[in-house]
């Protein structure tokens, strides 16, 4: 790959499960299929448009077998995949002959808490941050910039993506409570510049 500034601001949170079964936090039941339905769906070739790539997925322990394809915001692809059960991951690509990559994990647990976010670009304005929600947090609960563009089709597949232009408003860290008393504490990525 040719030198590039990679901005991998990575926040990330994820609280508990799996997709083979139910996990404990603050004495609440968590299904991993249920927090990221996606996770159990089965691959397409889309879900393999990485393999030609020379990007090094195995950092998180990651394999092309376990992404699913939740979209694009027009400057970057996303995925999503789980590592044995225990992390969610969030892979960013931005296409071109000076092509970006990036990643970040978090625990299960983490993820149901936070959420997971990532930022990418090549330098200047061509970039962008991504922000993975579980299933039962809406982007309409956050309190985000007019600027923000939900990926109505990744929600439809079973992932709540949304993608925001990192140069513009930033979102105010935001809990929403949920009915099952855990809350969940959305908190935007640092500016690298900061």
């Amino acid at each position: 790959m040719n030198a590039h500034m990679v901005l991998a601001a990575a926040a990330a949170a994820l609280l508990a499960g799996t997709s083979a079964g139910a996990f404990q936090n603050d004495g609440v039941d968590i299904d991993l299929d249920e927090i990221l339905p996606i996770s159990a769906a089965a691959q397409t070739e889309r879900d393999r448009t990485l393999t030609g790539l020379n990007f090094d997925l195995s950092e998180h322990g990651l394999s092309v077998d376990a992404l699913r394809s939740v979209g694009s915001d027009g400057i970057a692809d996303y995925w999503v995949g789980v590592v044995d059960d225990t992390q969610v991951c969030i892979v960013g690509y931005i296409p071109g002959n000076d092509w970006v990559a990036a990643s970040t994990c978090s625990t299960v647990s983490e993820f149901y808490r936070q959420g997971l976010g990532l930022g990418l670009g090549k330098g200047g304005d061509d970039g962008t941050e991504a922000y993975l929600l579980p299933a039962d947090i809406d982007p309409s609960q956050l309190r985000l910039p007019s600027a923000a563009s939900p990926f109505g089709t990744a929600q439809a597949q079973g992932a709540v993506l949304f993608a925001l232009d990192p140069t513009g408003p930033k979102p105010a860290p935001t809990e929403v409570k949920r009915e099952n008393g855990v809350s969940f504490h959305f908190a935007p990525l640092a500016n690298p510049e900061q």
